[in-house]
């Protein structure tokens, strides 16, 4: 048995689930997760590169991609007016559905 097919077991399975991986697979899944990553970095630069925050630190959303890292804190106004805050990013929906919808976020900020 080669170095490549020894067997681990993935970390995304149920306790008592066994798939075998080889050291092959594992780290063929461990970089196409970093190049996930990475891209969502580099989109995220790319907005907040283009975007400017008013006098009291809110920056406008216009319903597109989550504009900051998944795991940083924000704050958001809601289309309603409401303030949310404290939060994760990836924990909102940054997409506007519709229009008027008084849910969707309109600005954001650093929490």
């Amino acid at each position: 048995m080669s170095e490549s097919d020894e067997v681990t077991t993935s970390p995304y399975l149920h306790p008592g689930m066994f798939i075998p991986e080889t050291h092959e697979q594992a780290i063929q899944r461990l970089l196409a997760q970093t190049n996930e990553r990475l891209a969502e970095l580099t989109e995220a630069v790319k907005v907040l590169a283009a975007t400017k925050p008013d006098a009291d630190g809110w920056i406008k959303h216009d319903g597109g991609p989550r504009p900051v890292y998944g795991y940083d804190k924000v704050q958001v106004r809601f289309r309603s007016g409401e303030i949310g805050g404290g939060k994760d990013a990836r924990d909102h929906r940054w997409s506007h559905h519709f229009a008027t919808s008084p849910g969707d976020i309109v600005a954001w900020r650093r929490a």
